[in-house]
């Protein structure tokens, strides 16, 4: 078993033992899933498909949830990079690519608006599989009103760098983000949510990021008991790369109670900016345990 391997294993067992320990006197304990296509070409000149299945574990006690997820990766090329913010296109090994985009005269096209050369073909023609980068997050319910209709959520989240960034798998250093959430039922059918989180992403070798806001906003409606809902959502960030336009993408997505235990949600998303994937899909999947 080599060293990624066994981190992973003793940072996994470590949240499990703390989870399972807590859970003597926490309410919920909560299985989480999902699995992610992203394709697009993003500023490059060939296109990457990526393939990702999320595991974790979230347990909740009073006002404070804790969860830790933790990504299988399937990339066609290196050049998008796993960051706490999803996919961030970076040239993975050929990052200084990219943060000369802004210069003239260099690749297809001159400035911001060129297309960047990924490689030879046997640098893109490929499928890798990996873990991605793990990821810690926590929430504490700040204000909730009588009546249910209106609440408040601080969170915070850490993504730990133990992926390999030569393969696009993670961007090779720490990402840390807070913020808070808020949630206003209008009338008996409609939700409406808001989300904004400050992120401070590590830098790569080559590469630097400025620290974004990301934002998102939907508006849901209500079905069949509140079992069911579907909302239109736009989700956003402030620049992270000098080089490119910040990501902007808009979407739809659903999600169902089939029991008490158990929920299915589904997502599509598309793509407003050179910075995020053309087009996004996925299902998720949770079980209180």
């Amino acid at each position: 078993m080599n060293l990624e391997a066994q981190i992973y294993r003793v940072l996994v067992f470590a949240v499990l033992l703390t989870a399972f320990n807590w859970q003597a006197t926490a309410q919920n304990l909560t299985y989480n899933g999902s699995a992610q296509y992203a394709t697009g070409d993003y500023f490059f000149t060939e296109r990457t498909g990526s393939f990702f299945v999320s595991n974790g574990l979230s347990v909740s006690g009073g006002s404070i949830t804790l969860s830790i997820n933790v990504p299988y990766i399937v990339q066609s090329s290196p050049w998008i990079s796993y960051s706490a913010h999803g996919l961030l296109a970076t040239g993975g090994p050929g990052s200084g690519t990219v943060s000369g985009r802004g210069s003239e005269g260099m690749g297809m096209g001159t400035g911001k608006g060129r297309k960047v050369d990924p490689g030879d073909a046997d640098t893109v023609s490929y499928t890798r599989a990996s873990f991605g980068d793990p990821n810690i997050s926590g929430t504490f319910r700040i204000f909730t009103s009588q009546d249910r209709r209106t609440s408040l959520q601080a969170s915070a989240s850490v993504k730990f760098p133990l992926a390999d960034p030569s393969n696009g798998f993670g961007t090779g250093a720490w990402d840390f983000g807070s913020g808070l959430s808020f949630a206003q039922r209008l009338g008996s059918h409609y939700i409406w949510l808001v989300n904004a989180m400050y992120w401070q992403l590590g830098d790569m070798d080559d590469l630097e990021f400025k620290n974004p806001v990301s934002f998102s906003s939907g508006l849901g409606r209500v079905f069949a008991g509140s079992k069911w809902m579907v909302s239109a959502n736009i989700y956003g960030y402030t620049k992270i790369l000098d080089e490119a336009d910040p990501p902007l993408s808009t979407g739809l997505s659903s999600s169902v109670g089939i029991t008490d235990k158990v929920q299915l949600s589904a997502n599509l998303v598309i793509g407003l900016s050179e910075s995020v994937s053309d087009l996004s899909m996925g299902l998720g999947w949770s079980v209180r345990l």
